[in-house]
């Protein structure tokens, strides 16, 4: 996720030779080779074609990110002239963003941000709206979400949402097969897959501990149908306990591509993460990229299960098991949710929310007619 595949980006050392670029809109992109910079939103550039992506590049030794970081700062003060309509990746620049005349493309991820940086946010927003500004702003957090659509003006502003990558084809029809003697899969898709005693024990994400030590005794011991299966990387501890047993199949660490085609062949996309975050989950927008619905516990984070009814949440651990017994006999109510999914999965395709931010972008800024 941390590599540019379009054919638009290029390393700052080339780009600072060109006279005058050929794209419209020109953002300065910093890559940690430490770690993910703007993951959730790394697509939004690498799907478009009105970018040009001066590519600055960390080194993977330590604290050589701040060279980066002081290099991406220089590179956008010293050449900012020659840039026709620049894309402010904040909050790397906020400084410069605060005197630009130009459009703005504002990151608002998950990231703690101090309240000096807060404030600037903030004062930049405002600023922005009172110079009437093209403004876009990428971000997760449901609170902020809902804060920018009552202060900013959805004329001259995009709130971009968590989108997908998948571009996968369905057969309408066959919602209406009947499954009843067919395997019922389930999957779970993280990073790390870990339990108590392995590396990431204590990680809010990527502790399963829930999971395989609560949740799959009662799946194994209360259905016979249904084949959990796990995508990413298990701890020691937690491949320990999934070991031996025939009804749990693991794939690994694998890349995005192919974990979208392992989702996709699974029937429902499980969520039995507790803590709140109250931001858009990427894995349950993964789940709506696979064309599969989701059984969630009830959460600001599982908002989008509810509201597009896309699945299942639930409270308590009994009712996560008990819904997950009828929603893997095939009833109607899955193949509701399954049809609701594949009706919003198309508007949360990155490749379609790339198109309506560059429209909105040139629209707005005489590119286009």
């Amino acid at each position: 996720m941390n590599r540019f595949e379009n054919p638009n980006a290029e390393p700052w050392f080339r780009w600072i030779f060109r006279r005058q670029d050929s794209l419209p809109f020109v953002t300065v992109y910093f890559l940690s080779r430490k770690n993910s910079t703007s993951p959730r939103f790394f697509p939004l550039y690498d799907r478009s074609k009105n970018f040009r992506i001066v590519v600055v590049r960390g080194i993977n030794l330590p604290y050589t990110d701040r060279i980066g970081l002081l290099l991406h700062k220089i590179i956008v003060r010293t050449f900012r002239k020659k840039i026709n309509r620049y894309i402010w990746q904040s909050p790397t620049n906020l400084h410069s963003a605060m005197s630009a005349k130009n459009n703005i493309l504002l990151h608002l991820d998950d990231p703690l941000y101090s309240v000096w940086e807060q404030k600037m946010i903030v004062r930049l927003l405002e600023r922005s709206r009172e110079q009437k500004k093209t403004l876009v702003v990428a971000c997760t957090n449901r609170y902020t979400k809902d804060y920018l659509n009552s202060f900013l003006p959805s004329e001259n502003s995009m709130i971009v949402p968590q989108g997908h990558l998948s571009d996968f084809q369905f057969d309408e029809g066959d919602d209406f097969i009947e499954c009843t003697d067919r395997v019922f899969k389930v999957v779970y898709s993280s990073p790390y897959i870990d339990v108590k005693g392995d590396k990431h024990q204590d990680h809010d994400m990527w502790d399963s501990s829930h999971l395989l030590l609560e949740l799959l005794p009662k799946i194994l011991l209360f259905t016979e149908n249904v084949e959990l299966h796990l995508i990413g990387k298990l701890g020691r501890n937690a491949e320990k306990i999934v070991k031996g047993e025939s009804r749990v199949v693991t794939h690994g660490l694998v890349p995005v591509s192919t974990a979208s085609t392992l989702i996709s062949q699974c029937h429902l996309g499980l969520y039995p993460r507790l803590a709140d975050y109250r931001r858009s989950v990427q894995k349950i927008t993964e789940y709506i990229g696979a064309g599969i619905p989701t059984l969630a516990y009830k959460l600001v984070d599982t908002d989008i299960v509810s509201e597009y009814r896309i699945g299942k949440v639930v409270e308590t651990p009994e009712e996560f098991i008990a819904s997950l017994i009828e929603l893997s006999r095939f009833s109607e109510e899955f193949f509701g949710y399954r049809a609701s999914v594949r009706q919003i999965r198309d508007k949360l395709c990155w490749r379609n929310i790339v198109f309506d931010m560059e429209k909105h972008l040139l629209t707005r800024n005489n590119c286009i007619s």
